[in-house]
């Protein structure tokens, strides 16, 4: 451990618990709280621990307003998210290099990109999707 945290030798890990609070998506932008207004969100990122498609459900209303590029960890893996997110419009795509491109079928990605189809021309002409 020296080699990368020098003198660091006498760390401790502490866990703690505590509780907070889960609010749907949908209800924390509805309730206009935010210093700074909310007038378009253009992505969001998903790391829920496995409870990606609860997320989703409570986020239906933004989802449908928005179309945000959704950055999902588990990529695809997690039951129900790519056929719930289908039928909202999105696809599936995966980063390689700077672009993301559409894939097909569950992978191992450790990310993984959801694109509405309405953002296609718009992320391709940016360079940014490869339709392909």
């Amino acid at each position: 451990m020296d080699r990368w945290m020098g003198g660091m030798n006498d760390v401790t890990l502490r866990l703690y618990e505590f509780q907070g609070n889960i609010r749907r998506l949908d209800d924390e932008l509805s309730e206009n709280v935010f210093t700074v207004p909310v007038k378009r969100i253009a992505a969001i990122k998903i790391d829920a621990e496995g409870f990606e498609r609860q997320f989703l459900q409570g986020s239906i209303e933004t989802l449908k307003k928005h179309k945000p590029l959704i950055m999902a960890e588990s990529g695809n893996r997690t039951p129900g998210v790519q056929d719930m997110l289908a039928s909202f419009g999105y696809f599936y795509s995966e980063r390689s290099g700077d672009r993301l491109i559409p894939v097909s079928g569950i992978t191992n990605a450790i990310n993984g990109f959801f694109v509405h189809h309405d953002n296609v021309a718009r992320y391709s002409a940016a360079g940014i999707l490869r339709n392909s």
